[in-house]
């Protein structure tokens, strides 16, 4: 029996404000290195074979 993989699709909640890390900036803007967290996250996301562009 043959196997079919389906296309995934992503939504990303960037949404809310980092209080309890004590930050103004909302946390999805937050730099981990020389990325925001959100672009971490899209940039995971997107690197999966199955995730639809």
């Amino acid at each position: 029996m043959a196997t079919t993989h389906l296309d995934v699709c992503a939504v990303v909640p960037a949404a809310g404000f980092g209080r309890r890390m004590q930050t103004e900036c909302p946390k999805q803007y937050l730099s981990i290195g020389n990325q925001t967290i959100l672009e971490h996250s899209v940039h995971a996301l997107l690197a999966h074979p199955r995730v639809k562009r």
